[in-house]
C-alpha cells in the first residue's frame, strides 16, 4: 500500500512538472507561418493596455463587432462580413461583405489587409490571434486616455478561430 502511495505521489509531481506552461511555451508571432493565420475570426474582447507602462487597464466584450467575420483563406485572400449598431442598439449586418487581400511578414510581426492597412500582431495560437490597436471603424474604443495620465492608451483586439 505505500509503495502504492509513493508512486501515485511522484505520477502527480510529474503530471504537475510538465503540465504547467509559461508564457515562453506559445509559440511567438515571429515564429509562426502565415498558414497559422488561416481560418474564420470573430472579435471575442478588447484590452485596453496603459501606454507608458503596458500594464492592462481594463477590457471590454465586443457589442456588434463581435459578429464581423473575418475569414483569410490560403492565397492570401480575405473576405471580411462586417455589422454595426443601429438606433435602439440593434445590431446590422451592413451591406459590407468586403474582398481583398491579406499579408503577413514575420519580420516585423506585422499583419496587414487590402495591402495598406497594417496591425502589430501580439500572439498568435491555433485559436486565438492578438492584434493591437485593430479599428474596424465601427467600434469607439480606440483613441482613448482610460486611465486618464494624459496618454492615449493601447487597445489590443483579441479574435478566436471559428
Amino acid at each position: 500500500m505505500k509503495n502504492k502511495s509513493i508512486i501515485l505521489s511522484l505520477l502527480m509531481a510529474s503530471f504537475f512538472t510538465f503540465s504547467c506552461s509559461s508564457s515562453t511555451d506559445e509559440p511567438e508571432a515571429s515564429n509562426q507561418p502565415a498558414n497559422a493565420f488561416i481560418g474564420d475570426w470573430k472579435i471575442s474582447k478588447y484590452v485596453f493596455i496603459n501606454n507608458l507602462n503596458g500594464q492592462q487597464i481594463g477590457s471590454a466584450n465586443p457589442d456588434c463587432s463581435g459578429k464581423n467575420l473575418y475569414q483569410l483563406r490560403e492565397n492570401n485572400w480575405l473576405n471580411i462580413r462586417m455589422y454595426k449598431n443601429v438606433n435602439g442598439g440593434a445590431c446590422l449586418d451592413t451591406p459590407t461583405n468586403d474582398n481583398g487581400v491579406w499579408s503577413y511578414n514575420s519580420s516585423t510581426k506585422m499583419i496587414g489587409f487590402y495591402g495598406d492597412i497594417e496591425y502589430k500582431v501580439k500572439s498568435i495560437t491555433n485559436s486565438e490571434l492578438q492584434i493591437e490597436s485593430f479599428d474596424e471603424g465601427y467600434v469607439d474604443y480606440f483613441d482613448k486616455d482610460y486611465n486618464n495620465d494624459g496618454v492615449t492608451d493601447k487597445v489590443v483586439t483579441i479574435l478566436v478561430k471559428q
